[in-house]
């Protein structure tokens, strides 16, 4: 929760994972980031549900085996590619979502312990309570409940305890520049003439994504919904220019975002569907 958020950024996320090596092996060898922007329990349920937050931020991180210790991921706006601006009376949460791509994949978060300096579990404070009943509580983890199918997500707030909880910190800072080194960066915006575009936008039943590189490339392109989920991820190789067709008749009317990322960095798109 953030009474006063004002002037303030959300610059990175980090987490951090016990069996980095397995995971790098794994087909889907990517974490997905996701800060979202929620309201509060609206209806004090316990729940965070879907229609209560936003995404404001996405990223991604593939590991390569040799992650120790945190990994920080600079987490940036999904509409500007920008530094994240908090407002007053918000609550954010930093999300680390794994979709494994075959069964017995599995994905273990650290947990924080006695001797590691982490204490999300739950903050009190006398200044932050909604009933005017002191102290008020307000946890600082959730858990996903629910939703098999990648459908909207909706949490529980009540929590994991308080030595179990799994590890992942948002760094906030007063400047929204992200060029200062991070444990693990991601790479930079494609550069200016790099020619990622999409038409029709809006679209109906499909959208045309022409890319157009000064060399040749490998590149990612992966589709996500306005929650972070990833809808489709196509890879390609050696790949300078190209137009592809992505069907869009079975998705919900909405914003959709495009990331492609190449060996020289990744750019986001936004994808409008309608009915």
């Amino acid at each position: 929760y953030v009474p006063r958020g004002a002037g303030w950024f959300a610059r990175t996320i980090s987490f951090q994972m016990n069996n980095a090596d397995d995971i790098a092996n794994y087909q889907n060898n990517t974490a997905n980031v996701l800060l979202y922007e929620w309201q509060g329990d609206l209806n004090r349920n316990s729940l965070v549900e879907p229609e209560e937050y936003t995404t404001r931020g996405v990223a991604e991180y593939t590991f390569d085996g040799t992650e120790t210790g945190l990994i920080t991921v600079p987490i940036t706006d999904i509409f500007d590619d920008a530094a994240i601006p908090l407002e007053d009376d918000r609550y954010y949460m930093a999300v680390i979502q794994f979709v494994a791509a075959q069964e017995g994949d599995t994905y273990f978060m650290t947990a924080a312990e006695d001797t590691y300096p982490y204490g999300a579990t739950v903050f009190i404070s006398d200044s932050l309570s909604v009933t005017g009943e002191l102290p008020a509580t307000y946890y600082g983890n959730v858990l996903e409940v629910g939703n098999p199918d990648g459908a909207d997500v909706t949490f529980s707030t009540v929590g994991f305890g308080r030595n179990i909880v799994p590890i992942v910190e948002m760094s906030i800072g007063l400047n929204g520049n992200l060029s200062l080194d991070p444990l693990v960066s991601t790479k930079d915006a494609l550069p200016d003439d790099y020619v990622i575009e999409t038409f029709p936008n809006p679209a109906t039943t499909h959208f045309t994504l022409n890319m157009e590189m000064p060399d040749m490339q490998d590149v990612t392109v992966i589709v996500y919904d306005l929650k972070g989920q990833t809808l489709f991820t196509q890879k390609y190789n050696d790949l300078q220019t190209g137009n592809f067709r992505y069907d869009t008749a079975d998705l919900p009317a909405g914003m959709y975002f495009v990331r492609v990322s190449t060996e020289a960095g990744s750019r986001t798109l936004k994808v409008s569907v309608q009915r």
